[in-house]
């Protein structure tokens, strides 16, 4: 999947493809991967509704171009019935110069008559039905199908780089419960509370936690030698 990532920058958000190696940061990388998601997230989604508005838009404006609002009549709905009777009974092979002609010349009542209709009605197959739809959108409704298309194209980029995204915020996560990750956390722990520090040697002199085991012995000695003097 990262491979087909269609946004570059998914990339550097949160990392190359191959996942870095750390060195005691692997909590920080995590939870700095979660906030650019948050982040990433909320702005998608907003953008997300907004194009789902307008493509619902588009459609509704590409829809009533291709229609008649006559048809809904009475005589509109009977005009209609024999339009597709009389395509019904030409041969196969003419019927879709037929309708090519009769979109090509604006002729929206025959479209319509065809298109809100099952197609086996006008002796037409469901891919036929189709390819006429789409003949009459860009015939009777340019600029919105052209807007259409785009607008979906973008929704389905947008949709395929959130899951890309996904994808990488859990990879980003894994790093958390690592040992590693735990070693390091602890590590941080007891060196805030100022008893351990990375790279200290116990034994030796001089460095914190050798000055305070010797603060330790030296107190046994002291409570052990008042012991013996009681």
């Amino acid at each position: 999947m990262e491979a087909n990532c269609p946004v570059p920058v998914l990339g550097s958000l949160l990392g190359p493809h191959a996942m870095p190696s750390f060195h005691g940061h692997e909590d920080q990388y995590a939870e700095a991967a979660g906030r650019a998601f948050e982040r990433v997230n909320k702005a998608s989604d907003v953008r997300c509704k907004q194009l789902q508005r307008h493509r619902e838009t588009l459609a509704t404006r590409v829809a009533a171009a291709v229609d008649n609002p006559s048809r809904r009549s009475a005589e509109g709905l009977s005009v209609a019935s024999e339009i597709r009777a009389h395509l019904k009974s030409m041969a196969e092979s003419k019927r879709p110069m037929f309708l090519a002609r009769a979109t090509d010349a604006g002729d929206r009542t025959t479209v319509a008559a065809v298109l809100h209709a099952p197609p086996y009605l006008s002796g037409l197959t469901e891919r036929q039905q189709t390819e006429l739809r789409q003949r009459a959108a860009r015939t009777f409704a340019p600029v919105d199908t052209e807007q259409l298309a785009a607008t979906e194209a973008t929704i389905e980029r947008v949709d395929a780089a959130r899951g890309c995204l996904i994808v990488r915020l859990d990879e980003s996560q894994r790093f958390k419960n690592t040992p590693r990750s735990v070693a390091s956390r602890r590590v941080g722990e007891l060196s805030r509370a100022g008893r351990w520090r990375l790279g200290d040697d116990p034994g030796r002199r001089g460095s914190r936690s050798g000055r305070a085991a010797a603060c330790a012995r030296a107190g046994v000695r002291e409570r052990g030698a008042a012991q013996q003097a009681v």
